[in-house]
C-alpha cells in the first residue's frame, strides 16, 4: 500500500499513531507524515533493516533517526543495490525453468519503489505459474525454493551501530522468527543489547502469550524498550490487519511515550 493509503487504513482502524517501517528504504516517510497530518494520526519515522547474526537473518527496526544521516543513507543505498541484484538472480533462475519475467515487468510492479520477493510472487500468480502467493514462495522463492537466491546481509551489530549514529533507537523485530526458544531469544537479545540494542518488538502476531510474557520480563530485566508491530504488508499478509487485530493484542500508546522519552535523552 502507498503511505497515504496506509494512513487512511490506520484512521479506519482507529489507531492514534503508526510507524512506517519499510524494508531498506525511508522514501515513503514524507508522504506518510503528510497523510498523518491530514488524518490526525501521529507518524513515527522508521525503517526495517535485514541483518545477520550467526548465519541467520535478523531484522533490526530503527525509530526516530535523522533521515539525512550520511551513514544511514549509505547503508540504505548498499542494501537497495543488494536487493536489486538478488531480484535479477531470481529472475534468471526462473528463466532457466522457462518462466519469463522481465526486469521491466518487475519494475512496473511497484513504480518508484523497492521491489522484493512478494512482487515476484504476485507476477507468478498473474502469469498463472502458481495459484497464490503462498505457493509462489513455497515452490520458488523461499530458502530451498527452485529460484531462491540468498541476499548479502550486514552484521546486526554494525546495523545497530548505524542506527545509533543517526540518532535513532534500534529494536529487534519479531525475535521468535529467528530463534526457536526463549533461552535462544534471550541469548541473542543480551548479545545485541551489549552492542547498543535499545528494545524488543515483543507484541507481534507470531508471538504466543508465553513468548510475549518472556520478552516483557527480559526487557524489564535489561531496561530495554518494548515495542509492538503488526508486520502489516497489505494484501501480502492475509489475516493480519493494520494494527494487528485480531491476531495480536493492541499496542498501548504508553509504549510510544517511553520511546519518545528515550529519544529525548541527551
Amino acid at each position: 500500500m502507498a503511505p497515504a493509503a496506509l494512513l487512511r487504513a490506520a484512521k479506519e482502524a482507529d489507531l492514534s499513531a503508526v510507524a512506517l517501517t519499510d524494508h531498506d528504504t525511508i522514501a515513503g516517510l514524507g508522504e506518510a507524515e503528510s497523510a498523518g497530518a491530514a488524518t490526525g494520526i501521529e507518524v513515527i519515522a522508521g525503517v526495517e533493516l535485514s541483518a545477520a547474526r550467526n548465519g541467520k537473518t535478523v531484522h533490526i527496526l530503527g525509530y526516530g533517526f535523522d533521515r539525512n544521516n550520511f551513514d544511514l543513507l549509505a547503508l540504505l543505498k548498499k542494501m537497495q543495490e543488494i536487493r536489486h541484484n538478488r531480484n535479477m538472480q531470481i529472475l534468471a533462475r526462473l528463466a532457466e525453468r522457462g518462466i519469463d519475467i522481465t526486469g521491466d515487468e518487475l519494475a512496473a510492479a511497484n513504480p518508484g519503489g523497492l521491489i522484493g520477493r512478494p512482487h515476484i510472487a504476485r507476477l507468478l500468480v498473474k502469469k498463472k505459474v502458481v495459484s497464490g502467493i503462498e505457493q509462489a514462495f513455497r515452490r520458488y522463492l523461499k530458502k530451498g525454493g527452485l529460484a531462491y537466491a540468498a541476499a548479502e546481509r550486514f552484521p546486526a551489530t554494525a546495523t545497530i551501530g548505524t542506527i545509533k549514529k543517526a540518532g535513532g533507537l534500534a529494536v529487534l523485530a519479531h525475535p521468535a522468527t529467528f530463534a526457536k526458544s526463549l533461552p535462544d531469544m534471550a541469548e541473542n537479545i543480551i548479545f545485541l543489547h551489549g552492542h547498543g540494542l535499545d528494545g524488543i518488538e515483543a507484541i507481534y502476531p507470531g508471538h504466543t502469550t508465553k513468548i510475549r510474557k518472556g520478552l516483557f520480563a527480559l526487557a524489564e530485566k535489561h531496561q530495554l524498550l518494548i515495542t509492538g508491530g503488526s508486520d502489516f504488508h497489505g494484501t501480502f499478509t492475509q489475516g493480519i490487519n493494520i494494527g494487528g487485530a485480531p491476531v495480536m493484542p493492541p499496542v498501548p500508546y504508553k509504549l510510544l511515550e517511553k520511546i519518545k522519552e528515550r529519544l529525548r535523552r541527551p
